[in-house]
């Protein structure tokens, strides 16, 4: 990190700290609300919800016009996607309401707060991030993070130590593999493309995670669950290629 932070003369970081802490701040949250809804819903609906974070940075977009040829007026294509994926996004969490554990419904609140929290995380890469030297970006950013959660483990008391060597070990790759690999991809795309194509890529994820839950923990969708995930995943894809042909 220190190193990261011998930054080229001509970038002033000092001009950027707030915008890296509000980041930074989006960046823990997401993963803070994310985590915990976990322990309230399953993978599958914490996933789809929490990646429905593209239709917020596209509905950010359409408000505070800022950047030519990516904001602005958008085609019916593209409002169409943002109706179904929000159509879908209701339709899962109302499905939680049929459910026994009634606490799935809180699950699905923390997941959704988890994706207004990647929404800021990924419109403010792409309206700073070129300007800061990736290496120092990224230093930045996933230090303040880090601090903000281990800020909030010291406030909730949660457990930092004493855990098993496999989840030790685990916790490593999560860190190495989705965090290292996964974020820093992300930030370098938006360095190059607008954050509402960049925010296609995480469709992939719900699809992933639904699968390796069934396979490994054996946490099988509901066929509700499924129609509902089809649909944020249909809405999803259709504001993006509209909006790809917008820019195209």
């Amino acid at each position: 990190m220190p190193f990261a932070l011998k930054s080229e003369a001509k970038t002033s970081l000092r001009q950027y700290m707030p915008a890296l802490c509000f980041a930074g701040i989006c960046l823990a949250t997401h993963f803070g609300f994310w985590i915990s809804s976990l322990r309230y819903t399953s993978i599958a609906s914490s996933v789809n919800l929490v990646n429905t974070s593209p239709i917020l940075v596209a509905l950010f977009y359409r408000i505070y016009k800022r950047q030519p040829g990516e904001f602005g007026n958008y085609p019916g294509w593209v409002w169409l996607g943002i109706i179904i994926g929000i159509l879908g996004s209701i339709g899962l969490a109302g499905s939680d309401l049929f459910k026994p554990e009634r606490h799935s419904l809180f699950g699905d609140f923390l997941a959704f707060m988890g994706a207004i929290s990647l929404a800021g995380y990924l419109i403010t890469g792409r309206l700073v991030g070129s300007d800061i030297p990736i290496a120092t970006y990224l230093a930045c950013v996933y230090g303040i993070s880090a601090i903000v959660l281990l800020c909030l483990c010291i406030i909730t008391s949660s457990t930092l130590v004493n855990f098993p060597l496999p989840t030790y070990l685990m916790l490593i790759l999560i860190g190495i593999v989705p965090q290292g690999i996964g974020h820093s991809l992300i930030n370098w795309s938006l360095r190059y493309l607008p954050a509402t194509i960049v925010s296609l890529f995480v469709i992939a994820e719900p699809i992933g995670a639904t699968i390796l839950a069934a396979l490994i923990l054996k946490e099988y969708p509901s066929t509700s669950t499924i129609v509902w995930m089809a649909l944020i995943v249909a809405g999803i894809s259709i504001s993006q290629i509209g909006f790809s042909k917008r820019n195209s």
